[in-house]
């Protein structure tokens, strides 16, 4: 959830739902004038969006810029925009690239990265190196697994849409997970990766997954309390049953792709 405010014709944007990111501002192609207010209003975050016009030909203004802290590119007009110069803004901790980039993307030249959203293609580098990471989005992550993020053991939430992964094998370490979302895995069939250790994640959401038919491995989360899967796999009646794992569950439900239903929640 956002809220925009107005202030000397720039748009400022705060970030209710993570409210530790701080503001953003939306960029205006007086880049002069842009800079001066940011820095002016304490501004560490950037976004570029072309929703207000804000069209560049790369993002050279950013280059070497150790301030920044957050930089967002959303929807640009034309996907030859040239975003190598954000490799050089080694202080982000927050990276969201919503789209189709020509450019590598060095991802260990950020040590302190904590929040990334990206579109997954070979130009994506070294994204295993952030460490930190708290809250990964990927779109078109192609990997069979997850084995790219077995490094961050402080990864609280997982947001994958339209992905090839087979099963969640590489989060087997990753303890602190409160939230797995996951929309369009046509090759997803299992959840293996899900143990014991994950007694932190409380929200799993699996949707468009077709020839998932292996969830047993949710028993071992026993503090889930929103399970939702929606146009899977034919699963065994096990599965259907595996409710009764969860003491405090407040949704369960499981759609298959032949429409078998079944929604239990608890008792009022």
């Amino acid at each position: 959830m956002f809220h925009f405010e107005q202030e000397e014709g720039f748009t400022i944007i705060n970030n209710i739902s993570t409210p530790d990111w701080g503001k953003s501002l939306r960029l205006k192609t007086n880049l002069k004038a842009f800079l001066d207010f940011l820095y002016r209003k304490n501004i560490k975050n950037v976004e570029i969006n072309d929703c207000e016009g804000a069209i560049i030909p790369d993002l050279e203004f950013l280059r070497n810029n150790l301030y920044i802290e957050g930089v967002t590119i959303v929807s640009p007009r034309k996907d030859d925009i040239d975003i190598s110069a954000i490799n050089t803004c080694n202080n982000l901790k927050r990276i969201g690239i919503r789209f189709k980039h020509k450019q590598e993307v060095d991802f260990s030249n950020f040590p302190h990265l904590t929040d990334a959203n990206i579109y997954w293609s070979s130009n994506i580098k070294s994204l295993e190196d952030c460490k930190k990471m708290r809250i990964i989005m990927i779109e078109n992550y192609t990997a069979r697994n997850l084995t790219l993020f077995e490094k961050w053991l402080n990864l609280n939430e997982i947001y994958l849409h339209n992905t090839l992964i087979q099963d969640l094998k590489g989060i087997e370490n990753s303890v602190r997970i409160d939230k797995i979302i996951i929309d369009g895995a046509k090759k997803l069939e299992s959840l293996q990766g899900i143990t014991v250790n994950h007694q932190s994640l409380s929200d799993l959401r699996v949707y468009s997954a077709k020839h998932l038919i292996d969830i047993l491995n949710i028993k071992y989360a026993s503090n889930l309390e929103f399970v939702d899967f929606w146009k899977i796999g034919e699963l065994t009646n096990e599965s259907y049953n595996l409710w009764h794992y969860f003491p405090s569950i407040r949704h369960f439900r499981v759609v298959n792709k032949s429409g078998v239903f079944i929604e239990k929640l608890p008792k009022p």
